[in-house]
């Protein structure tokens, strides 16, 4: 969603959905109660944010290994970890926190707001926002097989370099 909602929006409508300020017009509805109607501190307690400006890792664990140089194959950044006594650390890390992630959100409404469409693949339901509406929803399948919408010419031009 990064390249169709700007940063400012997104950061927005995290803080209105966290209730770091009232919308000035319209509702936010969680299960069709109304997030006004709600106690701050218990709606704080049942939403979690976690913010994409991570200190340690802007990026997939593999881009930062690479430091500034994209040029460098994959077993090129592999054998660095492994001079660095990382390899094995990084070969499981991914794997490990997507697990965890999942783990952590089953049976929950997860709301991701992400710059790899990567990220969002194995999602329920996919939303895309484009000017303030929703552009396409649906399973990652079923927006793939829709070649005109925002999502799959979104996915196509971030996946066209990969392997």
């Amino acid at each position: 969603m990064s390249e169709v909602l700007p940063a400012i929006l997104k950061s927005t409508l995290v803080r209105l959905l966290y209730r770091f300020f009232e919308p000035q017009s319209g509702n936010i509805l969680i299960a069709g109660q109304n997030i006004k109607d709600l106690d701050l501190a218990s709606l704080r307690k049942a939403v979690a944010i976690v913010p994409q400006d991570c200190v340690l890792f802007h990026d997939t664990i593999l881009h930062n290994l690479h430091y500034g140089d994209l040029t460098k194959t994959v077993e090129e950044v592999y054998k660095a970890a492994q001079m660095a006594e990382l390899h094995e650390s990084v070969k499981t890390w991914p794997k490990a926190i997507l697990q965890a992630l999942k783990a952590a959100t089953v049976g929950r409404t997860s709301i991701c707001i992400a710059h790899r469409l990567s990220t969002v693949a194995d999602a329920d339901e996919i939303i895309v926002l484009e000017r303030g509406g929703v552009s396409d929803r649906g399973t990652h399948q079923q927006l793939i097989n829709k070649p005109t919408s925002l999502y799959a010419r979104l996915w196509e031009r971030q996946n066209k370099d990969m392997p």
